[in-house]
Order: C-alpha cells, then sequence, then structure tokens
C-alpha cells in the first residue's frame, strides 16, 4: 500500500521536519521528546538530540511549522497532553524511507 499518492505531501514538510523524522526513526522505538528550557528547545530520540535556540525568531518558528506539519499531517502523534513526548507513526516511518 502506496501512503503517498502525490509529491504533494513530501514537499510540504519544512527541512526541520524532515530532520525532527528522520531524527525519530533512527531510534529503535520511535519516540521523539522533547525538553525545553528557558533558552533551548531539545528533540532527542534515543541517543541523538537537535538543538533550537528559543531566543531566535526565526529558527523557533521553523520549529513551530514543523512540529504542526507533522502532527497534522500524521506523521507522529502527542503521548501526552503536555505534548513533550511524541511516536512516529508508520506514515512518519515511511516517509523517512523516501528521503
Amino acid at each position: 500500500m502506496q501512503i503517498f499518492d502525490n509529491e504533494s505531501i513530501s514537499s510540504s514538510l519544512n527541512e526541520t521536519a524532515k530532520r525532527i523524522l528522520k531524527l525519530g526513526s533512527s531510534s529503535g522505538d520511535g519516540v521523539i521528546l522533547k525538553v525545553e528550557n528557558r533558552f533551548e528547545v531539545f528533540i532527542q530520540s534515543g541517543t541523538d538530540s537537535y538543538k533550537f535556540i528559543k531566543t531566535d525568531g526565526r529558527i523557533r518558528a521553523e520549529y513551530d511549522e514543523a512540529m504542526d506539519q507533522l502532527l497534522s499531517g500524521g506523521f507522529i502523534l502527542a503521548n501526552n497532553s503536555r505534548q513533550n513526548s511524541y511516536q512516529l507513526t508508520s506514515k512518519g516511518y515511511e516517509y523517512t524511507e523516501r528521503l
């Protein structure tokens, strides 16, 4: 079964979203954690992490857009109401195999 029937879905993800998906798919369990402090946001999966500087408005906007794209597109699911833990979906895994 092919989940992606056209290129519009894949071209709609920004580079930050693609990076987060790759990070999640590289861990064994597909869990993506968000750890946030006053100045930084860390996206962690397995032993790898990706850091965003919160005080840089452009970088924060790219991160927020990436997470919105991944959630609304069904590539990840929030594991809790605080939205600091996410799970890659089968659609997310399939997409990363095509990157």
